[in-house]
């Protein structure tokens, strides 16, 4: 075990080399490992925010864990983030509520409730259309009459997001 906090619910969190196990009443309720959330197994270390959140350091981002309905968030380089990851034990939070973590190659700092979840829109490129499992051509601005008979539609289009090497889709 590398890490514990806890909870206003009585609830005991603990970070390990295999995830974050949530205790209550000195029984694991609940196990996230890579597949159920985390974005690596390995906890470094825990800070709850002044909502109740618990922040998790990771080997290659931040999580903020939401008690209230098991959700994480994801922060990484994207928002500033260290590329390197964070080392266990070294976190800190300020009694302003400023998070301090830890890398090998410096220091992220940050009040959480500045931290938003970055939202991009992507923007469908329609790359082909069939109508009535017949192919039709079109321009980007043409209009495209299609016969009432033939409304089985098929759309193929791509939605690319490259905010960071890490979001392509």
């Amino acid at each position: 075990v590398f890490c514990f906090t806890d909870d206003d619910k009585g609830n005991v969190y603990a970070g390990t080399n295999d995830g974050l196990s949530v205790l209550k009443n000195n029984a694991v309720v609940k196990t996230f490992r890579r597949k159920s959330g985390l974005r690596s197994a390995r906890c470094q270390g825990f800070l709850k925010d002044a909502e109740g959140n618990i922040w998790i350091a990771n080997e290659s981002a931040l999580l903020c864990y939401k008690p209230a309905d098991s959700s994480f968030r994801v922060f990484d380089e994207s928002y500033g983030l260290s590329t390197s990851g964070f080392r266990r034990g070294s976190f800190y939070k300020t009694i302003q509520g400023e998070q301090l973590w830890g890398s090998d190659i410096g220091l992220s700092y940050f009040f959480p409730d500045k931290m938003k979840q970055l939202e991009f829109p992507l923007h469908a490129s329609i790359s082909s259309f069939a109508a009535g499992g017949e192919n039709i051509s079109f321009t980007s601005d043409a209009k495209i009459f299609v016969p009432y008979k033939k409304n089985n539609l098929q759309f193929s289009f791509s939605a690319i997001g490259l905010f960071s090497s890490k979001n392509i889709l």
